[in-house]
């Protein structure tokens, strides 16, 4: 639970995932105040949502008869806490090492989240020096996020290039933009909604539900990509759907759009289940029955969910009164 609440929050509040780079695209977002907003929502929501599942935790929330895999458990049980037997050394070609000693990985933890850093380096520089007033041409091209998340994903190859053979790296590369290519297809015609929405009456439709009042249009992006979420399962499309239906009635509002981006990763949180990828993924990596990852996975993410669009409220208001 609380590794899918560290590795969500990270990834959707935090690093400019594809929702945030959406909503710097359509909504033209302030990509730095949306980041450095959502690190401050981020540490608040990881603490409090930890705690509030420890606590379900307590209350029986957990089950390892009906969580964990019968053989699993057994396994479990049997081996008392000993030392479990070490698997075999994978040589960076991909083959089994045959009795050889384990090779080292070349890198500290610093220099492999380096690319990382350096990405987000960027991006917060170009929004400190917009601040400052520094818009020099060269600020304004290298903290753009398309080209700062090229310079990361350069870095990486670099490193990784470095530390394995030029058919492991390329296998690698082939399994990622194998894995990534319908996710960018299923993303781009979720963005095209909002193109397809400025062309209808859509529009002035949402736009007269907030001039009543009665709901607030970051409530209203966190309750549609929630709804999302739950119909079809995958998050970045339900969050950047969100925004799409939305995004023209936000230029007629007085709206933080960074608060609009964080709202729509907030709501396309909101309990993840069997027609999600991940899902599945979670449930085979940890090793879990189909209940234990509704326990270990859905849950908390419901509760950051809720929880993240409690903050993202309050920081509106905050914002407007000051």
């Amino acid at each position: 639970g609380a590794l899918a609440i560290g590795v969500h929050v990270g990834c959707a509040l935090v690093f400019p995932g594809a929702v945030i780079l959406f909503a710097v695209g359509v909504l033209d977002a302030p990509v730095g105040e949306t980041l450095l907003i959502g690190a401050l929502i981020a540490v608040p929501t990881v603490l409090l949502s930890t705690a509030l599942y420890l606590w379900m935790l307590r209350r029986k929330l957990w089950d390892i008869t009906a969580d964990v895999p019968k053989e699993v458990a057994a396994v479990g049980a049997t081996s008392g806490g000993g030392e479990q037997p070490r698997p075999q050394a994978i040589s960076p070609t991909g083959d089994e090492d045959q009795g050889e000693p384990e090779e080292e990985w070349p890198y500290s933890f610093g220099v492999v989240i380096s690319p990382l850093v350096v990405t987000l380096f960027l991006i917060a520089g170009g929004t400190i020096a917009s601040l400052l007033g520094w818009n020099a041409d060269f600020i304004v091209f290298v903290s753009n996020p398309i080209f700062a998340l090229f310079v990361g994903a350069f870095g990486a190859y670099v490193l990784a290039r470095r530390a394995s053979s030029a058919d492991v790296v390329e296998s690698r590369l082939v399994d990622a933009l194998r894995q990534s290519g319908p996710i960018l297809m299923i993303t781009g015609v979720s963005g095209c909604l909002a193109t397809v929405i400025a062309a209808s009456e859509l529009n002035e439709l949402l736009g007269g539900l907030f001039e009543v009042g009665w709901l607030s249009p970051l409530l209203l992006i966190w309750i549609i990509a929630a709804l999302v979420r739950l119909a079809q399962g995958s998050g970045g499309v339900a969050a950047i759907t969100a925004l799409a239906i939305v995004a023209p009635a936000l230029e007629q509002q007085d709206v933080s759009l960074a608060l609009a981006a964080l709202a729509a990763a907030a709501g396309a949180a909101f309990f993840p289940h069997v027609v999600d990828n991940t899902f599945w993924l979670f449930r085979s990596a940890v090793g879990l029955t189909t209940t234990g990852t509704f326990r270990v996975y859905s849950v908390p993410l419901t509760i950051v969910s809720v929880l993240s669009i409690a903050f993202i409220l309050v920081a509106d208001l905050l914002m407007s009164a000051f």
